[in-house]
C-alpha cells in the first residue's frame, strides 16, 4: 500500500514540477529504472510469459531513453520553465 503511494505520488509530482524539468526528467529515469527491475523480471519466466515480459521491460526501457532526451534538450516553449 505504501509503495502505491509513493509510486503515484512520484508520477503526479515530478511531471507537475515544469520549472525543474531536466532534474524531474532525471529523478523519472531513476525510479522507473528501478520499478522496471522489480516488476518486469523476465529472466524467472519462460515461454509466452517470458516474451510479454521481456517486451515491457525493453518497452520501459525506450521510455527512459525519452526522458533522457527530454533531461538533455530541456524544456519545450511551452513549457512553464523558461528556456536560458
Amino acid at each position: 500500500m505504501l509503495g502505491g503511494v509513493i509510486a503515484t505520488a512520484i508520477e503526479a509530482i515530478l511531471p507537475i514540477l515544469g520549472l525543474r524539468m531536466r532534474w524531474a526528467a532525471l529523478g523519472l529515469i531513476v525510479y522507473v529504472l528501478g520499478t522496471n527491475l522489480i516488476a518486469h523480471r523476465f529472466w524467472e519466466f519462460s515461454g509466452g510469459a517470458q516474451l510479454g515480459q521481456m517486451l515491457a521491460f525493453f518497452k520501459t526501457i525506450a521510455l527512459c531513453g525519452g526522458l533522457l532526451v527530454l533531461s538533455i534538450n530541456g524544456p519545450g516553449r511551452f513549457s512553464m520553465q523558461p528556456r536560458p
